[in-house]
Formats: C-alpha cells, sequence, structure tokens
C-alpha cells in the first residue's frame, strides 16, 4: 500500500522547516541592518564630537594669540617711536612676535589712492574703508591678511603710531611659525582650515584640497549658541566629509573681519562598516 501519510508528514515538514529558516534569516538581515545603522549613527556621532572638539580646543589658541599680538604692537608703540623704522624693527624682532614692520603716512592710507606698496615684502595691502579709518583713528588694530601662495596668508596688524611726531601706519607681520604653532599636531586622517568671511582662505592644510574648502565658505554657526561648532556633512565626488567650523571672534583693540577655524576629515564610511558584515 502506498505510504500517503507519512510522504505528506515529511512534505510538511520540510515546508515547515523552510518557513521557519526563511524568518530567522528575515529576521537575522533586519537585526544585522539595524545594528549596522545604530553603529554608523555612533560613528557619526563620535566623529562629529572629535572634530568639534578639535576646534573648540584650537579657536581660543589663535583668539589668544591675535590678541597678544596686538598687546605687545600697543607696548612697543606707546607714545612717540621716537626713532626711526629700523630701530622700532629690531625691536619687534626681539619679541620673535614679528617678522618686521614697514611704515606709510596716514595721507596715504585710504585716501582712495593707489594701495600702499610695502616695499619690504612683495605684497600690497588693501585701501582701508572708511570704517577702518575710524577705528585706526580711534587706536584700535586692524587685523589684515593677504593671500600668499604657497602656504599660509600673510597676517599683519595695522596700527596708528607717532615718529618723530608725525602719524604713520605701521604693518605689523606676524611671525608664521608662532602664529599657527601647534596646528599640524593633529590625528592623520583631520585637517585644519582657516578662514575669513569674504572667502578668502588664510590657512588650507596640507593634504586638503582646496575645493573641499570651499564648501566651508558661507558656514556660519548657531547665533543662539555662539560657542557651539556648527557641524557640515556633505559629499565631494565620491568621498564623504565631515567638518565643525568655530568662529573666532576678535575683542578689545582689535578690529577687522572674524575668521573661522574649521576641522574636517574624509569620513570613509566602508572603512568603518566592512569589519562589521561578518558579523552582522
Amino acid at each position: 500500500m502506498p505510504r500517503t501519510g507519512i510522504t505528506h508528514s515529511s512534505s510538511m515538514w520540510r515546508s515547515t522547516a523552510l518557513v521557519t529558516l526563511g524568518v530567522v534569516a528575515l529576521a537575522l538581515l533586519g537585526g544585522g541592518w539595524a545594528a549596522t545603522r545604530t553603529l554608523l549613527a555612533q560613528h557619526d556621532r563620535n566623529d562629529r564630537q572629535r572634530l568639534g572638539g578639535i576646534v573648540g580646543q584650537f579657536a581660543p589658541v589663535l583668539e589668544t594669540r591675535l590678541q597678544l599680538a596686538d598687546a605687545l604692537v600697543r607696548d612697543l608703540t606707546a607714545g612717540d617711536a621716537a626713532g626711526d623704522e629700523d630701530t622700532l624693527r629690531t625691536r619687534l624682532q626681539r619679541s620673535g612676535n614679528f617678522l618686521g614692520v614697514a611704515l606709510v603716512p596716514w595721507s596715504r592710507v585710504g585716501s582712495g589712492n593707489e594701495p600702499a606698496q610695502l616695499t619690504d615684502w612683495p605684497v600690497a595691502l588693501h585701501d582701508f574703508s572708511a570704517a577702518e579709518r575710524l577705528e585706526l583713528s580711534t587706536g584700535q588694530s586692524v587685523l589684515e591678511e593677504v593671500a600668499a601662495e604657497p602656504g599660509p596668508a600673510d597676517i599683519y596688524l595695522a596700527h596708528m603710531l607717532l615718529v618723530d611726531g608725525q602719524r604713520q601706519i605701521g604693518f605689523f607681520k606676524i611671525t608664521p611659525n608662532w602664529l599657527w604653532r601647534g596646528l599640524d599636531e593633529l590625528p592623520n586622517d583631520v585637517a585644519l582650515a582657516v578662514l575669513q568671511p569674504a572667502k578668502r582662505v588664510i590657512l588650507r592644510g596640507p593634504r586638503l584640497p582646496a575645493q573641499v574648502v570651499a564648501n566651508l565658505s558661507g558656514a556660519e554657526g548657531d547665533a543662539r549658541l555662539p560657542l557651539q561648532p556648527a557641524a557640515l556633512s556633505w559629499r565631494q565626488g565620491a568621498a564623504s566629509w565631515h567638518a565643525a567650523v568655530l568662529q573666532i571672534h576678535l575683542s578689545g583693540g582689535l578690529a577687522g573681519s572674524a575668521w573661522s577655524i574649521a576641522a574636517l576629515d574624509n569620513y570613509e564610511v566602508s572603512a568603518f562598516v566592512v569589519p562589521f558584515l561578518p558579523g552582522a
């Protein structure tokens, strides 16, 4: 006699087993995908916090150095410089914070004529605006940036002083090794950039493509949280980037455009996910 009952029971068992295995497989896949998403989200948060911590560390350092440079200029130019440009330059170089100074008569600054050409260095500083002339005339220093290739921009402090009773504007060139010291002590996957609001790149890390820095030009922090870095993410070609941007605020007698400092890294998702795939 045919064993119909046994055959039917075996077929039912196989069908049930296949359905059960399918359900288990789907559950495992779903759980693995959920676990991977959780890990990615946590890694994303950790990376943003790390970049925010880096800019939060370096922003006050730059602020302090700029304020110190301004204080030194004020101290060295108090009253009548009572000497000549060479004497003032020697005093500045002893401090180690400045490469030198060039003096331009006040009558030539902001007068609508050609920008004052500093003969000491092959650069020309732009003509001062009416607001900047007012700031200089009231004893403030104006921060100026002049693009330089290769390397970071040349940074100057413009300050009014008296030489033999005559008003002059001194362009004090800050020593770059002193100003940027320590900014290269970063993890290998992180690069720093410093920008000026007019989309002028002041400093760009050696491993950082210029096209990537261009994405930071319009980055602004939350006005309600001025001390909190702004977090950015974007894709550039095949690469994904994370950045934390924090504005450096000028204070005291130092005027000029505020800078923004950014920490960036190339966010390689695959390098993080692949090791977890077998387990997932």
